[in-house]
């Protein structure tokens, strides 16, 4: 039995769907220094420069869409040279947060899909939702440009592959 653990938000903007009008609501959400730097630990990175989420809110008849622009850059560790180097993203998110949704397993799924959510209460936390989008987003493997890998640069010409040491053992003479 596993236990869910529910960590507090690192960076949290909570809107009430419900107070939503017809017409919508968009709010832009730039984090402070001190929460660029509290995201960034929580994403296990070395810094965050730059955040910037651009929220338009629609409601539904069950719900709100939710259309994101998310504008960050990330200074990353290169994961050849462990050089640094900085990660532009910029992403255009949809969402649909629905009361009445409910997730199908054999629904089928591709990148250009709205992400669909149920909508639990009338609350949604779009500083949350920005920083899970930004963790999204990162490259799981960032590489610099025309890096050299550490293991191409201290590698044993001599010993090109682990097998190397064997070359010839076979050829001995009984």
């Amino acid at each position: 039995m596993t236990a869910d653990i529910a960590l507090p938000p690192t960076f949290s903007r909570i809107i009430d769907v419900k107070t939503l009008d017809e017409a919508g609501a968009r709010h832009v959400l730039e984090p402070t220094q001190a929460e660029l730097s509290a995201i960034a630990r929580r994403l296990d990175i070395p810094a965050i420069k730059r955040l910037r989420g651009e929220f338009t809110l629609k409601p539904t008849h069950a719900g709100v869409d939710i259309a994101l622009k998310l504008d960050a850059e990330a200074a990353r560790i290169c994961v050849a040279s462990l050089e640094p180097l900085d990660e532009t993203i910029r992403e255009e998110i949809k969402m649909s947060f629905d009361r009445n949704y409910a997730e199908d397993e054999t629904e089928d799924f591709d990148d250009s899909d709205i992400v669909r959510e149920p909508l639990k209460g009338g609350e949604i936390d779009i500083g949350e939702l920005l920083v899970q989008y930004l963790s999204l987003s990162l490259d799981p493997f960032p590489r610099k440009a025309g890096a050299e890998s550490l293991t191409e640069k201290f590698r044993d010409a001599a010993l090109s592959s682990p097998f190397s040491a064997l070359k010839g053992f076979g050829d001995r003479e009984s």
